[in-house]
């Protein structure tokens, strides 16, 4: 299996990129950081990067290893604005 990771440090974004599917990922390591997601306590997150439905920025994504869903309320407006913008 080819794997692609790379970080542009400049702007704080982690890039992945698996040969198993058509998709890019990435984390906006800043973004992270203001919704608190790396703050001391916070759970410990996974993700399964081969899922071949994440595409594009994948912060919203991530669960804790148990599986519990921990989006961040900021990642719970903008699902709840694009839901409300398509109807």
């Amino acid at each position: 299996m080819s794997v692609l990771i790379f970080i542009l440090y400049s702007s704080k974004v982690y890039y992945y990129k698996t040969q198993l599917t058509p998709n890019t990922i990435w984390v906006d390591l800043e973004e992270a950081a203001d919704m608190g997601v790396l703050d001391e306590g916070k759970p410990n997150l996974r993700l399964a990067p081969q899922d071949e439905a994440l595409v594009g920025n994948v912060l919203c994504d991530f669960k804790t290893i148990d599986d519990n869903e921990t989006a961040p309320d900021e990642c719970m407006e903008k699902e709840v604005t694009s839901v409300s913008m398509m109807s």
